[in-house]
Parts: C-alpha cells; structure tokens; sequence
C-alpha cells in the first residue's frame, strides 16, 4: 500500500511516497502555488490509499483538509509510543521537531543532535534511549534580515552565498555579514558547548530548506537527510 506524507511547514509543503519501507517521490511547493491541487494530483499520479500529515502551518492544513476523502492520520506525540521529552508540557513541542528526532534515530544508534533549519532553525538533542533532553529555536538568517528591514526601513537582497565579512564596504553588506554571524556562528557555539559539556559522541543531522548553506557555514561534519521528518514516520507505519 502507497502511502502519500505531507509536511505543512510554515512557509512551504512537502510532499513524500512511502512504500516498501522507504522515501520516496519527494516533491516541494510553496503555498504562493496552488497547493491544494497539487496535493490531490500527487495522491492520484501515486495511488494512495492513505496520507499521513506534519502540521506546524494548521490554517494552510485546514484548507487543504475540506478537499480530501481519503483517510488522514494526523500526528501528535501521542502517536508514538517510545518517545519521550524532558518538556513540561509535551504538546508544546512541534511535530515537526519530534518526526525528524526519530528519523535521525532511526539512521544512528549514537547520541542525536538534530538540526532543522527552515523558516526558523531548531536545533534538539535526543539520546540512544529516544529521551529529548530539550532544544533551543534560533532565528534563521532570512528572519534576522527581515528585522532588520522592517526596523529600518531598508529592502536587503538576501544572498545565501555571500562570503561572510569582518568588514564590510556598504549598510547591506553588513547586515547581511551580521545576519551570516547570528544565523550560523551561534550553532557551532552551541554545538562546541554542548559537546564539551555532555562529553558524549553525536551524530548531527540536518534537514530543512537551509540546510546546504548551515552546512556551508558549520564546523562540523553534519549528515544531510532531506527526508529526514518523512523517516520519522516510519515508526508508525
């Protein structure tokens, strides 16, 4: 049975088979598309008979969700049994977040560090006993531009290429220099913390739409997995 899986980030949709135990078709729209049809032509072209649903962004979810007459899971952290979190308030604690912990523990026996660096880059730790010991939400370099634009005024091109700089030879450079320093240089901060803290042995996983210039950017060696919440629903198929 093919199984069609929607990630409803904060900003885009992504969309994955799964069958036989693995990934696959993975596809990526924006909501500025027509999403809905989207969806519904990519349940047809893959002859699903049921969809599994990540939903941070509900308004979009919603919408969509008065199309559809197939079967919907929608999944919570009730939906999975071995895992646990050190979050008072388990429900806080994004889909997203959870979905792509497990994926990265179901391709490491070791220690995790996950880092999903999309609309806002999260970055959580989860141990070889499937324990969350909690996370930090970083502000991504697009939102670091952003506030900058909005509190000043300026319209900054934002280039994901640009070399970062100590110093710089105009106002938008240097915002962008400074939003490269805040986006990235605190994640090998936290990263180099953390390790000398724990003293344990991790793999970092990274998934998200910014997850090439974070590797870019990174002082570690970080394993790419760009289905990396798909994967964590593999635990409930």
């Amino acid at each position: 049975m093919n199984i069609t899986a929607f990630d409803f980030g904060n900003t885009r949709l992504k969309m994955g088979t799964i069958s036989n135990g693995s990934i696959e078709n993975l596809s990526l729209c924006t909501y500025l598309d027509d999403y809905k049809d989207l969806c519904l032509k990519y349940i047809h072209d893959n002859k699903s008979e049921k969809v599994l649903v990540s939903v941070v962004n509900k308004k979009k979810y919603e919408n969509f969700l008065t199309t559809l007459k197939l079967d919907v899971s929608f999944l919570s952290i009730l939906s999975f049994k071995n895992f646990k979190t050190v979050y008072a308030d388990s429900n806080s604690l994004g889909i997203d977040r959870i979905l792509a912990m497990l994926g990265a523990r179901k391709m490491s026996k070791k220690n995790c560090i996950v880092i999903d660096a999309g609309t806002a880059t999260t970055i959580d730790y989860i141990d070889d006993k499937f324990l969350h010991k909690g996370g930090i939400i970083l502000p991504s370099k697009d939102m670091v531009i952003d506030a900058f634009s909005n509190r000043l005024g300026l319209t900054v091109e934002k280039k994901e290429d640009t070399v970062f700089n100590f110093l710089n030879n105009s106002t938008h450079a240097s915002i962008e220099s400074g939003a490269t320093l805040c986006a990235y240089n605190n994640i090998n901060y936290l990263i180099d913390n953390f390790i000398a803290i724990e003293g344990v042995d991790v793999d970092i996983y990274v998934t998200g739409g910014n997850a090439l210039a974070l590797i870019d950017n990174c002082n570690y060696n970080l394993i790419h997995v760009d289905s990396l919440i798909f994967k964590g629903m593999l635990d409930i198929i």
